[in-house]
């Protein structure tokens, strides 16, 4: 486990502060099923300096709505800056580089381009290329993520684009309107992704 330290063999630390526990560290004691999880939580209570540590994992569980703290903390830490090397591209070369790229086939990434969709102003076509992305980099998400996710992140890519859609593409909002409610059916029945998903397509079906 990693450490700030400076320390003499069998003696306190040489700068006299004490050892503190690094990001990863949180993450990966808050992910174990055994104590270790209330440990962590007791240490971050007396200490500030761990205490600061994770609330910056709980932040990017929030963020990220992801339930595990290492894949929070992994792939949200690099998601904004692997997304803005990828938009920096030309988009016509995003699809095959999410197909080929393993670095972008994660949560985090999906996760970024489906936040800044939805962050958008109504009628920017930059709206619907970022939400078309991130159903796309969900439907590369691999077995260490669970289907049901996968599938609530897939609904909410798609209501999206759906929402984001142009007003005379009608054939194109109904794909994707489709597309979201299959996903939802076969998500984890949260009511609160539930909400969202309808909130998005009811915009897209009765909003000019």
């Amino acid at each position: 486990m990693s450490k700030q330290r400076s320390q003499q063999p069998g003696g306190p630390p040489e700068d006299g502060h004490a050892q503190h526990l690094e990001l990863a560290d949180v993450a990966a004691l808050l992910g174990r099923d055994d104590p270790s999880g209330k440990v962590c939580r007791h240490l971050a209570a007396v200490c500030a300096p761990c205490g600061e540590q994770l609330r910056r994992v709980e932040a990017l569980m929030q963020r990220f709505r992801h339930w595990n703290p290492e894949i929070a903390v992994a792939e949200g830490l690099a998601a904004d800056g692997l997304l803005d090397a990828l938009l920096a591209t030309d988009s016509a070369s995003w699809s095959s580089r999410v197909e080929r790229e393993a670095e972008l086939q994660t949560w985090g990434v999906a996760w970024v381009a489906l936040e800044r969709a939805r962050a958008c102003r109504a009628g920017e076509g930059r709206a619907l290329e970022l939400a078309l992305l991130a159903a796309q980099v969900a439907g590369h998400l691999g077995t260490v993520y669970h289907p049901d996710w996968i599938a609530d992140l897939k609904a909410l890519a798609h209501a999206a684009a759906a929402a984001a859609s142009p007003p005379d593409d009608a054939d194109g909002r109904l794909r994707q309107v489709a597309a979201a409610t299959a996903a939802l059916q076969g998500g984890t029945g949260d009511q609160a992704v539930a909400r969202e998903v309808l909130e998005l397509i009811a915009r897209a079906v009765y909003e000019p």
